[in-house]
């Protein structure tokens, strides 16, 4: 088995006065927000992951992607945690973003499944951010 270990960075949306964060939004707070303002964290977030992608899919030539079948935990640095259902809502750019990077075949459960978020508690915002273990079997 392998494991893939994607950190995921600081998005920023706006270009006068950017809006930056090191977590997804919660799918309670993008409800109360204008489609556009959706929109932007969508594609910010999808753009994320594609970046930190190019970074290190070099380390992997030997797996052939997109990944059919794997097994994703988020690992979450944050100062408070969010309730699970509404972290896993928060999560849908995050996987659609490994779609369109072509890291796996699709997002649905028959290819993906999502571990329960492990968290840890950090002090400081800046100290915030994602990663995700993507564990990959290999075929023998």
């Amino acid at each position: 088995m392998t494991t893939i270990h994607l950190k995921l960075g600081l998005v920023c949306i706006g270009k006068k006065k950017p809006i930056c964060r090191r977590l997804p939004h919660s799918p309670n707070f993008l409800n109360t927000k204008h489609w556009g303002t959706k929109y932007a964290w969508k594609t910010a977030w999808q753009d994320e992951v594609w970046a930190r992608w190019q970074e290190i899919k070099r380390l992997y030539k030997g797996i052939e992607f997109p990944l059919k079948k794997v097994t994703i935990t988020p690992i979450v640095y944050c100062i408070s945690p969010q309730d699970e259902d509404n972290f896993a809502g928060s999560l849908k750019p995050i996987f659609d973003g490994l779609r369109y990077a072509k890291v796996i075949e699709d997002d649905t459960p028959k290819h993906v499944n999502l571990k329960p978020p492990k968290y840890f508690l950090v002090h400081k915002r800046k100290e915030e951010h994602l990663e995700l273990m993507i564990e990959v079997k290999q075929p023998n």
